[in-house]
């Protein structure tokens, strides 16, 4: 069986001619379906690597909208800005999809790699999100951690482990890449959006 993720071009000449165009031009309808395939593992005809950066982006100011709203509601603010944790996430996942191709080239390309890590936001917006819209406890942001960070994070994972030959390779970018993500989630959570949380003192009961 082969193990290609599957590329959102067919013909060579025409991705070179049309990558620039289709990097932001994505119809809002196809935009949707593929924020909910980001939960989808990448089996099937779910194994396609797009080549956007208009989910990936829109997801970074969700994000930033959404930590920043968090922010205004903690009592003691922390001294890492939502802003400045952003330029450090997105700056950590730059180098980590570099230093990917650049020690172990495979036929995604850069922007495919980092749509691929892009749209998995999309996790971190709903598990910090939702409870912090409508039920702020720590069990359901557990309960959301797990289905839709789990899931968004997962999937770039067993992609990662079908384009990717060396096993050692493999358990390596996919454990680094996982642990980021769902410590990036957990640290949002409690740093920017928990209401009681407070950063370096003492935890007071929900």
């Amino acid at each position: 069986m082969s193990s290609v993720v599957y590329m959102d071009f067919d013909d060579e000449d025409e991705e070179y001619k049309m990558k620039q165009e289709v990097l932001f031009k994505v119809e809002p309808k196809e935009l949707f379906n593929r924020i909910l395939l980001s939960f989808i593992p990448p089996v099937g005809r779910f194994s396609r690597v797009y080549s956007d950066l208009l989910g990936p982006l829109l997801a970074v100011c969700a994000m930033v909208f959404l930590l920043n709203a968090g922010y205004l509601f903690k009592p003691n603010n922390i001294l890492l800005s939502p802003n400045g944790f952003m330029c450090i996430y997105i700056s950590t996942m730059i180098i980590i999809m570099y230093l990917t191709l650049r020690f172990h080239p495979n036929h995604l390309d850069f922007v495919q790699l980092i749509s691929l890590a892009g749209y998995s936001l999309y996790g971190h917006i709903l598990a910090i999100g939702l409870p912090f819209l409508f039920f702020p406890d720590n069990r359901f942001f557990f309960l959301c951690l797990i289905i839709f960070g789990g899931s968004s994070t997962f999937k770039p994972i067993i992609a990662f482990n079908r384009i990717f030959h060396a096993p050692v390779f493999r358990l390596l970018i996919g454990t680094i890449f996982g642990l980021i993500q769902l410590l990036a989630i957990l640290f949002t959570h409690l740093a920017y959006m928990h209401p009681t949380f407070i950063y370096g003192g003492n935890v007071e009961a929900v």
